[in-house]
């Protein structure tokens, strides 16, 4: 029988039944990121319905393009905490090791009247694990493998075996009252690519206390150090393999370092009220290193990029249950961005918002949710703005366990201050600044239901349509070769999701079928109100069609799991730029299999990624991974 209890704290900032909310929000659980192997998370999300992950690069029902790294409709949080960058507002997914994940919440729709900026297509929280004041335990996973070959003579630009492999170490300790986990990770990977190869190390850890029996800390904090390559496009799609964005003569590395540091501090003043202070630093550096290609001999070498980014900033927060009926969440949240950079100059940006919540238990079954955020953003060089973004939503459980759902909700995304300042050269392209860019706004609408089809199915169906004011896209000058980011598009996003649950033979057989259907069009018009030339077309970088299928098996200590993703073919990308054979798009089909042995102390797995070896590109002039194998191994000391 398919469970129905799971928990979700993201939809309202406090830990409700998942049937028992106004939107839609799919949870991975730590199980789903064991069996991947999932190093980062976005391993995972490519196959949350509804959601493609390339990299950092996160859209939920066609949300977002591709975006090049720099600003993002997708606000990750860790543990209700902003996670993004404070220069290019990018997620930097490698700094939080995933064996410290307890699950993680994909909210979809505008979360913005909660969370505020760059909640427009959703919400990503991830949620970490409570350190246990039993027993210290030591557990170690380790993973090896390597890429095919190409099946192209013409692709294969190493004779070498590109292998990759991790390590993770991870202790579980108490000592003098406080709770721990630190987690050491180390990883590699040469990549079937030229220079997208990296190296990369984090050490985090998780520490809970109380002071009082009614007062309690969580602290978490991790650093990153990686080195990685520059592989943004392809030479050309004869060359698929060898990097394009790059002069003849050098390679770009770019070295990253990241520290956060989140504390957390909860007061409970009764059994119907607490409060909880959340506290949040963060340091971004980074540098684009040019180093001599072998052979030539650049005269500029060195670096000539470089950006550190500091991030200061709290949350109070207020839980009151006024009765059984009804429940309030309000509070205040703040930050300041200092930006030091050659390509973005000095900056300082801050941000302050109230927000009020309201649900109420209308009558038995039946919820109403509303509430609203106010959001304040001032800086220098830009001019002070304000956003309003209410929200309402209703949900009805019905006495069989089926349930309806319906919400809508204004969100909103402030430009970055890479948007706003940057003046560098990229892919071999001049980017020019605009600090007169305006926020992004949109309103987001949703209705759905989850119905028990069966004991042993249950269908969830979702109608969802979201209109955007504002979009920020890059503008390319091809004559000049010159780039600027401006407020160019109005557009509607409507479609359709079904996502289906299904399990056999006393559960151990279990099927998940996700469909999403997006339908995108491009409503913008000319200052005059005439129709501009892109008006009626759909959005680029939008695929129309999603399907995702995962099903596993389980026999005695066996597991077997197969991942099959659809996406269908891009239809519309920037014909106009320097991307060699950018118009070589296919649909994507992929399928990985998975194969473990587990016992109660250790466990083996065995990986197949793109077992058929199926080409596409994953972003404009980037091939998807190649077929690779892995062997993983798991224990508890």
């Amino acid at each position: 029988v398919i469970p129905m209890n799971q928990f979700v704290v993201t939809a309202s900032k406090y830990r409700q039944d998942v049937n028992e909310i106004p939107v839609t929000i799919d949870i991975i659980t730590t199980h789903d990121l064991v069996k991947r192997n999932a190093v980062t998370i976005d391993q995972v999300l490519k196959h949350v319905p509804g959601v493609q992950a390339v990299g950092n690069n996160i859209s939920i029902r066609g949300s977002s393009g591709f975006t090049w790294g720099v600003g993002s409709r997708i606000l990750v949080l860790l543990d209700g905490m902003p996670f993004l960058t404070g220069d290019t507002g990018s997620i930097t997914l490698d700094a939080l090791p995933t064996a410290q994940i307890q699950q993680v919440e994909v909210m979809k729709g505008a979360g913005s009247a909660l969370y505020g900026s760059n909640a427009m297509g959703g919400v990503v929280n991830i949620i970490t694990r409570t350190p246990s004041s039993g027993k210290s335990s030591l557990r170690v996973r380790s993973y090896t493998g390597f890429y095919d070959q190409p099946s192209y003579p013409q692709w294969r630009w190493s004779s070498r075996r590109r292998h990759f492999e991790g390590l993770t170490v991870d202790c579980l300790t108490n000592f003098l009252n406080v709770s721990s986990i630190i987690s050491f990770n180390l990883k590699s990977d040469m990549s079937f690519k030229e220079n997208a190869d990296f190296r990369k190390w984090n050490v985090a850890g998780i520490f809970r206390f109380s002071l009082t029996p009614n007062n309690y800390w969580n602290v978490i904090s991790g650093y990153l150090k990686s080195d990685d390559g520059s592989f943004i496009f392809w030479r050309d799609c004869n060359h698929a393999l060898r990097v394009g964005n790059e002069p003849e003569d050098i390679f770009t590395r770019t070295y990253t370092t990241y520290f956060y540091l989140y504390p957390v501090m909860t007061q409970i003043l009764s059994s119907r009220f607490f409060y909880r202070l959340r506290l949040r630093f963060t340091r971004a550096h980074s540098e684009d290193h040019a180093h001599a290609r072998p052979g030539y001999h650049p005269q500029l070498l060195g670096i000539y990029r470089r950006s550190t980014a500091d991030t200061y900033g709290g949350e109070l927060q207020f839980n009151y249950q006024y009765s059984p009926e009804t429940n309030i969440v309000f509070g205040f949240d703040g930050h300041k961005n200092d930006v030091s950079s050659i390509q973005y100059g000095y900056h300082r940006l801050g941000r302050f918002s109230v927000y009020f919540q309201n649900e109420k238990e209308l009558f038995h079954g039946f919820k109403l949710t509303t509430g609203f955020r106010w959001d304040w953003e001032w800086g220098s060089d830009i001019a002070t703005m304000s956003q309003f973004n209410p929200k309402v939503g209703v949900n009805y459980l019905f006495a069989n366990g089926n349930s309806f759902r319906c919400s809508v909700g204004r969100g909103f995304r402030a430009p970055s201050a890479a948007e706003r300042f940057i003046s560098t050269f990229a892919n071999m392209i001049k980017v020019l600044p605009n600090p007169a860019l305006k926020p992004e706004r949109n309103i987001s609408a949703e209705i759905g239901c989850e119905l028990g089809v069966t004991s042993h199915s249950r269908l969830d169906i979702s109608v969802f349509s979201t209109d955007y004011w504002g979009l920020i896209e890059p503008q390319l000058n091809a004559q000049k070769l010159e780039v600027q980011f401006a407020n160019i598009t109005r557009a509607r996003i409507q479609g359709l999701e079904l996502n289906q649950r299904i399990t056999w033979w006393g559960n151990r057989l279990e099927s998940n079928l996700g469909y999403t259907y997006v339908y995108s069009k491009n409503l913008s018009r000319l200052p005059n109100g005439e129709p501009s030339q892109e008006y009626g077309k759909m959005l680029k970088h939008r695929p129309r069609h999603l399907l995702y299928v995962t099903t596993s098996a389980k026999w005695n200590n066996w597991l077997g799991v197969v991942d099959f993703r659809h996406i269908s073919k891009i239809e519309r990308t920037d014909e106009v730029t320097n991307i060699p054979d950018i118009n070589k798009r296919v649909p994507i089909y992929v399928t990985d299999l998975s194969l473990g042995w587990q016992k109660s102390k250790y466990s083996v797995w065995f990986l197949v990624k793109n077992l058929f070896q199926y080409y596409y590109v994953e972003s404009p002039g980037n091939l998807g991974e190649l077929r690779n194998y892995t062997l993983k191994l798991d224990w508890h000391l």
